[in-house]
């Protein structure tokens, strides 16, 4: 047997819901657990179970309490008188040993030397035990229960769990009952599974006859031949009197054969074929939903990175879109500034220039404008990003998954993880998302430029390229990747500097340095810019990593489909 854990991991199984197969994994797997829980009991006990069940008032614990000897289930008007499981069982037995609905607990009450007892009326979650000294039934187990159709959901939980045991059901209906829709529908499924079954029509009138009652049963479900009794409505003392009756005492002889027959021992093998058949059934189609799951799961993935990858495409199409044919003139023209101030005549027209311009400094009318720091650049590049662009893209995205991915059901577990808030990126993330890593990209540029100003000697860095010149080149080589990123940049970059750079050493180490920075700076750029998506991707993805099942669930089932196939 698997250890407790590996069985909890089987009843607590969270699955994305993606079919319908998948969306009733988790009840089919807590059913199979419980029926192979079951029918290991059932083949390590002898115990032979017969349980009495029917519905409200229609007077089971009476003839149970016939069929026992004793009043062991209490009976009388009130209505029910039942709460919980009583059973009757011979002292010597051992039903706690493996029980598998460890739910419930048992209390035992006297033994054959114990004076006399009151009836039991029960209690929800503890099986009360009657014990008895009768060798006949040394190894069957009778077992009253509450009524199928009780208003109590606790009851019905204890009938729907508990008649799984039963190797035969005694259905006791009445005159006024047998036709009550929830009821009959039990009945059919006792039948339905195999179970041996005997019904009986209790509190009937003197006029009516096994013919009617028999043609309204098996409109639900045929009750096999022989195995319907009619019992007369008794008052008082209805036990002891029926005690008595021909009929009951007909019914209970064919309940003794049910029990100790020449068969009984065949029927059981019988219907433990049945059941480890049906076991092996639900195993199988567990195993497909569980592959079926992680294929669709698979496919889920897929569909989220082909739209993610869309999205992408969509930013940077944008992105290109709105960079003009005048941005791009702009910044030529600005590279070309910076770098003619290299030709040969560029000291003399300096001094010219600041001796014709200090007049108008002097009287505030012009301002020397040092190239901007990496706050006003930051900012610069935020005005240049079309933000509204890249907002509609994630947006746009977001809903794709929404519409066109998620299962139709409402209650699938993956589509409301996926419709929980804080899962959809808003427009006020997504404009922090791409700002921030605009920030970072700055910072990267920053130390690009700290590391190339050290690397070039000072007289070459004042001499012919100026610390100033070349954080304003990286600068605009920035500005013309927000506007069009990598192919843009290098044609701009190079029409503004090839004329400017002759073939010494030095220039050309800039000019390629240079080149080299801007790429970089693009691919950065558009990893960055693109990368809200991805953020869009991830959270998706983290609401289907929760309900996928761990491996071991297939490891377990495939386990007990190998046993099955082996008849263990």
């Amino acid at each position: 047997m698997e250890s407790r854990e590996r069985i909890s991991d089987m009843e607590n199984v969270l699955v994305p819901g993606f079919t319908e197969e998948g969306m009733q994994l988790p009840h089919a797997l807590r059913a199979l657990v419980r029926e192979r829980n079951l029918l290991a009991y059932k083949e390590a006990t002898p115990f032979f179970w017969v349980f009495f069940m029917g519905g409200t008032g229609t007077g089971k614990s009476t003839v149970f309490d016939a069929v026992c000897g004793v009043p062991v289930s209490a009976v009388g008007a009130e209505r029910p008188k039942t709460s919980g499981a009583v059973g009757f069982v011979h002292h010597e037995a051992s039903l706690e040993a493996g029980f598998p609905f460890p739910e419930f607990g048992f209390v035992k009450h006297g033994g054959p030397d114990a004076p006399r007892r009151s009836p039991l009326i029960g209690e929800p979650g503890v099986i009360h035990l009657w014990l008895h000294d009768n060798a006949d039934l040394a190894f069957v187990v009778l077992m009253d229960t509450p009524d199928v159709d009780s208003v109590e959901a606790s009851n019905r939980t204890l009938v729907e769990t508990l008649w799984r045991l039963a190797d035969v059901v005694v259905f006791v209906t009445s005159q006024e009952k047998y036709a009550d829709d929830v009821p009959s529908r039990f009945l059919k499924k006792i039948v339905d599974e195999g179970t041996d079954v005997l019904v009986v029509c209790n509190k009937v009138g003197a006029e009516t006859r096994e013919e009617d009652i028999r043609d309204i049963l098996d409109r639900e479900t045929r009750v096999p031949a022989g195995s319907l009794w009619l019992f007369p409505f008794l008052s008082p003392n209805p036990v002891e009197a029926l005690k008595t009756l021909p009929e009951f005492l007909s019914f209970s002889d064919a309940l003794k054969a049910k029990i100790s027959g020449p068969d009984t021992v065949e029927r059981r093998a019988r219907w433990m074929a049945r059941r480890k058949k049906a076991l092996a059934d639900g195993i199988g189609r567990a195993l497909d939903a569980v592959h079926k799951e992680a294929l669709e799961a698979h496919r889920w993935r897929e569909q989220l990175r082909r739209y993610a990858d869309e999205a992408v495409s969509q930013i940077v199409a944008d992105q290109e879109g709105h960079f003009s044919s005048e941005t791009r003139s702009y910044l030529q023209a600005e590279i070309r500034a910076l770098f003619s101030r290299y030709d040969v005549l560029a000291g003399p027209r300096r001094w010219i220039s600041q001796v014709v311009t200090a007049p108008l400094r002097f009287l505030g009318l012009m301002k020397s404008a040092p190239y901007p720091d990496r706050r006003e650049v930051l900012e610069r590049v935020k005005q240049r990003i079309h933000l509204g662009g890249i907002q509609a893209a994630v947006q746009r995205y977001g809903r794709r998954v929404l519409e066109e991915t998620l299962p139709d059901h409402v209650a699938s577990p993956i589509y409301q993880a996926v419709m929980r808030p804080g899962v959809l990126m808003t427009s006020e993330e997504i404009a922090e998302h791409v700002y921030r890593e605009q920030e970072q990209l700055i910072q990267w540029l920053e130390k690009v430029f700290t590391e190339l100003a050290r690397d070039i000697s000072k007289g070459t860095k004042w001499g012919i390229y100026s610390t100033s010149v070349l954080w304003g080149v990286l600068i605009l080589s920035l500005e013309v990747a927000v506007g069009g990123g990598l192919s843009v940049m290098e044609a701009v970059i190079d029409a503004a500097l090839a004329p400017f750079v002759t073939k010494g050493a030095v220039e050309l180490f800039a000019y390629a340095e240079i080149q080299k920075i801007a790429r970089q700076l693009a691919e950065r750029y558009r990893t960055s810019l693109v990368s809200v998506v991805e953020v869009q991707r991830r959270r998706f993805e983290a609401c289907l990593e929760p309900l996928l099942p761990p491996p071991q669930v297939l490891e377990v089932l495939s386990g007990w489909a190998r046993s099955a196939a082996n008849g263990r």
